[in-house]
């Protein structure tokens, strides 16, 4: 699809999507980038309208769960945790138990 100098969609052997206004160079890339990942390279991800975002399975062996901390401890039972994975831990607000 051409939109002006530059073709505004373009898709490649490899895999790659590239696309952008037309006017000008492509600015946002997809890519394949190793076995069922997929890279935007290019650009950030917005979510652009109020009401939606960025949905994460929860649940055993899942990337997100909720876990409840007793005598301080909380074990969560995951397979899919690595050397190189982040663990975010977050509170409830003051006063609010969950």
């Amino acid at each position: 699809m051409f939109g002006g100098n530059t073709a505004r969609f373009l898709p490649t052997v490899g895999g790659q999507l590239s696309w952008g206004p037309g006017a000008v160079s492509r600015d946002v890339t997809l890519i394949h980038g190793a076995a069922n990942c997929i890279d935007l390279t290019t650009a950030d991800l917005r979510i652009a309208s109020a009401g939606y975002g960025l949905r994460i399975k929860e649940g055993i062996n899942a990337r997100m769960r909720v876990a409840i901390l007793a005598a301080g401890t909380a074990t969560v039972a995951n397979t899919s945790i690595t050397a190189n994975s982040r663990i975010m831990l977050t509170l409830p607000p003051l006063g609010r138990s969950r």
